[in-house]
């Protein structure tokens, strides 16, 4: 969908757009100023990082002590830690460095954490002057308890000023279990420019003075353009400021829309000369973004605004220097008419704030126990889409939009088109209460006891009887929806492959949304309002939900959502009413995102429920 443009008329449409753009991850200036692609240097900083050369590189005190030892299998060799301590390796940097990468694969096995955060097993790093002192702040190490197959991870560490080594030491804190560590690496990222160097464009990036590739849509009455893109970005200060910086202050790129700090799963990026790292974002509460501006000549005569989809929370505007106005939080139009200048070059220049409206915020945590913690804005930046809007000075008009018409016809076009997506085989295997969760549903499944084919879906409810294991189906491609089993049930059904415990177990919240299978679902549905007595996941990572995994096995997967309806007893505790709805939704959503389909007869919405007065008064009074 597009979003920044620019348009003419008396009603103006908007549109979001979202573009996504890819960087190459690393420029610099030289001392000279000028703008230059940095030539990093190449090679592995860790000595024997990979452990194929033994304990070469490493202290051989603690392979003597029996603490940790190289081991073998199929080709490959890695580091593995049973006692309590770690190995240390010091790298020395160099001054020119503003960066490293760091990257490794870690496999845990029964880590118990000790009384300590720290306790457990992790990729210990400390950077250090030339004095051996330590530098603030300590890094975000990769940590990981419990068990666990091999993990790899990556990250980007800002060496701190006056940094001479790194203490690199891959660890065992935990009260007890085995760390497994391989492939250490760690890579320049990012060399240090000149204090007064801007980043040239980035390679790949199109020139922003043409705005000619730029997306825009046209009808009788109106025009607009789209600003959406990389922008000039530099930090600002807390401080007032009356004027924009002017060139060679350090000026980086970020893309627009595009917020900081960003979360795990964001793919944004933020490019200045020294580099960044998320400590300093989660501070910045200002920054400057800047672009070329280029209203068409034809525009001449006519008024001109520039459209702010979403802003967070505060944007003064400038165009050559001069001060256009402000938006405020969540946006809105601001008319640049009289400073424009059709046909001529411009530069286009807003300060964003980032500030709560209230110092505090209040926290209700129980009847009588409210909290005042510091307000703060976790998502700053200028988000949604720009837009600028060419409206012809006039009024008054009774004709029929074109622009409005040609959407909703390409909408209904577009709705007409559509064919039905193709729907799998669909199976399932269990007591009285899959069945009735099945019907329930609506989806055409139909019961088996024996090993559905490959490519098929199988619903396992608790008290399935499958007469062999599933793995080697589930491996050639068969997919498992696994419903409030038993740890007996799921040891029958895939002996050795999912290790469970039962004990009474909270709800949790998952991190990562952006896949197919949870299209649709959050964490509102996989929140219990009580605590239940579950098979759970036993060799779940760190911060997991232990009640809902996905597993892959081969070509297929099985996805085990241990919570199912039939657990929340919403008759007697009507309390769990919301509860049992939003489970019933998580797994509704999850059939249909596994491709399965629902039964062709006709009839009424399907209600799980009897309405009650409390509930939504559309159902309820029947609206």
């Amino acid at each position: 969908m597009k979003a920044n443009s620019m348009r003419t008329g008396p009603f103006p449409l908007l549109v979001p757009l979202f573009l996504a753009f890819s960087f190459p991850p690393l420029f610099a200036a030289d001392r000279s100023g000028k703008e230059t692609e940095s030539a990093l240097p190449a090679g592995n900083l860790v000595v024997n990082g990979d452990f194929e050369q033994g304990d070469k590189g490493w202290p051989a005190d603690a392979f003597r002590r029996k603490v940790a030892s190289v081991k073998r299998e199929g080709g490959n060799s890695w580091l593995s830690i049973s006692g309590n301590g770690g190995l240390t390796q010091s790298i020395k940097l160099d001054p020119q460095w503003a960066a490293l990468r760091v990257s490794m694969r870690l496999r845990v096995t029964d880590v118990v954490p000790g009384k300590e955060g720290w306790h457990d097993a992790r990729l210990a790093m400390n950077f250090v002057d030339a004095q051996g002192e330590h530098l603030d702040p300590w890094p975000n190490v990769f940590h990981a308890r419990g068990t666990g197959d091999w993990v790899k991870y990556d990250r980007v560490f800002k060496i701190p000023a006056n940094g001479a080594r790194l203490e690199l030491a891959p660890s065992m804190f935990g009260a007890s279990g085995t760390a497994d560590f391989d492939a250490i690496q760690v890579t320049v990222a990012r060399m240090r420019s000149g204090a007064a160097a801007d980043l040239a464009l980035p390679g790949g990036a199109e020139d922003l003075r043409d705005s000619s590739k730029a997306w825009r849509q046209t009808s009788a009455t109106r025009q607009r353009i789209c600003l959406n893109g990389l922008w000039r970005f530099l930090p600002a200060g807390k401080e007032p400021v009356e004027q924009p910086p002017p060139p060679g202050r350090g000026w980086g790129w970020f893309k627009v829309p595009g917020i900081w700090p960003k979360s795990a799963d964001d793919a944004q990026q933020i490019l200045l000369p020294n580099g960044i790292d998320d400590s300093e974002l989660r501070q910045w509460e200002q920054a400057w973004y800047q672009r070329p501006l280029s209203v068409p000549a034809a525009w001449s005569g006519r008024k001109t605004l520039f459209d702010f989809t979403m802003v967070q929370t505060h944007a003064r505007v400038w165009i050559d220097g001069r001060e256009a106005g402000e938006v405020f939080f969540p946006g809105g139009l601001l008319d640049i008419t009289k400073l424009a200048k059709p046909g001529a070059a411009q530069t286009l220049t807003v300060l964003l704030t980032a500030r709560p409206l209230e110092k505090e915020s209040n926290v209700f945590m129980a009847p009588q126990r409210v909290i005042a913690s510091k307000a703060v804005i976790e998502r700053r930046g200028l988000g949604g889409g720009r837009v600028i809007f060419c409206q012809m000075d006039v009024t008054g008009r009774t004709d029929a939009d074109p622009a409005a018409l040609a959407l909703c016809s390409k909408v209904i076009r577009y709705l007409d088109n559509a064919r039905p997506a193709v729907r799998r085989p669909t199976q399932w295997a269990g007591d009285q209460r899959t069945a009735d969760l099945v019907k329930q549903l609506g989806i055409a499944a139909t019961q088996t006891r024996t090993v559905p084919a490959a490519g098929a879906l199988l619903i396992l409810g608790a008290g399935a009887t499958i007469e062999n294991p599933l793995r080697q189906r589930i491996e050639e491609g068969l997919d498992v929806l696994a419903l409030g089993l038993s740890e007996e049930e799921i040891a029958r059904a895939l002996p050795g492959a999912i290790k469970l415990k039962t004990e009474p177990t909270v709800s949790s919240t998952l991190q990562r949304f952006g896949v197919p299978l949870l299209a649709g679902i959050s964490n509102a549905e996989l929140h219990w309002r009580t605590k239940l007595t579950l098979a759970a996941m036993r060799e779940a990572p760190e911060g997991a939900n232990q009640a809902f995994q996905v597993i892959q096995l081969g070509r297929g997967q099985v996805v085990l959502c241990q919570a199912a309806p039939w657990m929340f007893d919403f008759e007697k505790k009507g309390y769990l009413r919301t509860t049992y709805r939003r489970n019933v939704f998580l797994i509704s959503r999850l059939l249909h995102n596994l491709g399965a389909g629902d039964e062709t007869t006709s009839g009424g919405p399907r209600y799980l429920q009897t309405p009650q007065s409390g509930d939504d008064p559309y159902r309820y009074y029947r609206w």
